[in-house]
């Protein structure tokens, strides 16, 4: 083998991401976008994928924490940043800039914004959150007209935008996305009842946009279908994989028949057998559930794991009698559709984000934008 970096790696196609950004503006029109960047850019890198999206037309991105902010600030991100989650009481000078915009979750937040800059010029621009049935941050629907009249009354707040979260988006049932939807309608129609000057309304995620062209209004918030996964459980056909997960052929071994794989002898071998063992495990963010019951790419064909999966290794069946073209094995993101994330979270009955969030640090991510 080649010199190289003897470690798991992930091989980050910036241009699918861009292709997978124009696919989805296409979707939802005129409407902008504001890519969801939180958790490490799930997983993807944040910062290399902020700076590539902020040289197309998006308009902004999402974070869930203060330090995600503050992460694109220090890099020289432009464009504006809403933080999804409450807001910093301690770190609340962040939002002062104008470019970082709050979520307002209840009527503390107000009160909390006018007496922390009472008597000076700030305006925080912020966005309200409305819990029309997801259960989790944001004001209640009922309480929407009295907090409305509270922030539009209060000259430390620049409102600048409504917004809600589906609780089923990605359920084949449309009935409770569709309840949230109206909900959503009714909010829009009081606000402007109110006010003709906030700028924007949005609900839709990655399931609502490639689903529900309702939802769209003029803005949305696409995370997964940007690293070209759907949370649907099927595949889009112009949606492409950003991360390819990789692992080195650490060592290949013939094995007898009744010598055993890994720790706990999970599998013993029922006739004489080729090994190969790769250089990932847990660590690195390979579920353990792929023990004894997964695959991995090489060479463009599918090998069953074996065994268990360990903190820095996975062992694999391979054909004695057939040479290895390859260095590296392939655990998701070819275009094999079996090794499309989709199939993979169907078959373990997990979501995609958490194989993508799960990527440890100690994993080499290559940015390819050619």
């Amino acid at each position: 083998m080649e010199n190289q970096l003897f470690a798991p790696e992930a091989d980050i196609s910036l241009n699918n991401l861009v292709k997978n950004f124009n696919t989805i503006q296409s979707i939802v029109g005129k409407a902008k976008i504001m890519a969801v960047v939180k958790a490490n850019a799930y997983g993807h890198g944040i910062i290399h994928v902020a700076q590539v999206l902020e040289k197309s037309d998006v308009h902004g991105f999402c974070v869930a924490l203060v330090s995600e902010a503050e992460k694109l600030l220090k890099n020289k991100i432009q464009k504006p940043i809403l933080h999804l989650g409450r807001i910093s009481y301690d770190d609340l000078e962040i939002y002062s800039s104008g470019q970082i915009h709050c979520t307002i979750n209840s009527l503390e937040d107000v009160e909390f914004i006018k007496d922390k800059f009472k008597g000076n010029r700030i305006i925080v621009n912020a966005h309200l959150k409305i819990d029309t049935g997801l259960g989790r941050m944001g004001i209640f629907y009922n309480d929407a007209d009295s907090i409305l009249k509270t922030i539009l009354n209060c000259k430390y707040i620049q409102l600048e935008g409504i917004y809600s979260h589906f609780s089923t988006a990605e359920e084949k049932s449309s009935e409770f996305r569709d309840y949230q939807l109206d909900r959503f309608k009714k909010i829009i129609v009081l606000t402007q009842s109110f006010t003709p000057l906030i700028k924007y309304f949005h609900i839709a995620n990655s399931a609502a946009v490639l689903t529900c062209r309702d939802a769209y209004f003029n803005m949305a918030r696409p995370g997964l279908s940007l690293y070209g996964i759907t949370p649907l459980g099927y595949s889009h056909e112009k949606l492409k994989p950003v991360m390819k997960m990789l692992a080195p052929i650490a060592i290949s071994k013939l094995f007898n028949k009744g010598d055993s794989i890994g720790y706990n002898r999970k599998y013993i071998l029922d006739k004489n057998e080729k090994i190969i063992v790769l250089q990932a495990g847990y660590a690195d963010g390979i579920p353990t559930e792929f023990g004894n019951n997964g695959f991995v790419e090489i060479d463009g064909k599918s090998y069953e794991i074996v065994g268990k999966v360990s903190m820095d290794l996975t062992a694999i069946k391979f054909p004695p009698d057939k040479k290895i073209l390859t260095e590296k094995a392939i655990f998701w993101g070819s275009n094999n559709k079996a090794f499309r994330l989709e199939s993979i979270s169907k078959k373990y009955e997990k979501n995609p984000y958490e194989f993508l969030t799960g990527i440890t640090a100690r994993v080499k991510r290559n940015y390819i934008y050619e």
